[in-house]
């Protein structure tokens, strides 16, 4: 799994965006806020999604402590594809309240 495809199947599948190191950084910071302010030692499990590795040198890991993302490497496809889901599952109902007509 890698970007080509995430892009592909974003393009495929309703709702489904595109999962790349990026996003999962940027998503899982926010994560690890709500974490904070709830005072929360873990991660809970429906927002644990994996961060993948990126080709640069730049970290985009959002873990802090006790509050770890697991790192998606190659080989990991069936993990990737659960981050992708719980990620859009996430985001339709944001994206839901965000629509103004």
């Amino acid at each position: 799994m890698n970007l080509g495809f995430s892009k592909i199947y974003s393009l495929l599948v309703d709702g489904l965006p595109i999962y790349d190191s990026r996003v999962a950084c940027g998503l899982g910071s926010f994560v690890r806020m709500y974490c904070h302010e709830r005072c929360l030692e873990t991660v809970p499990d429906q927002l644990a999604f994996g961060v993948l590795l990126n080709q640069e040198k730049t970290v985009r890991n959002p873990s802090s402590g006790t509050l770890e993302f697991h790192t998606l490497g190659s080989g990991q496809v069936r993990k990737y594809a659960t981050s992708n889901l719980m990620v859009a599952w996430l985001l339709e109902p944001l994206a839901e309240l965000g629509q103004f007509g």
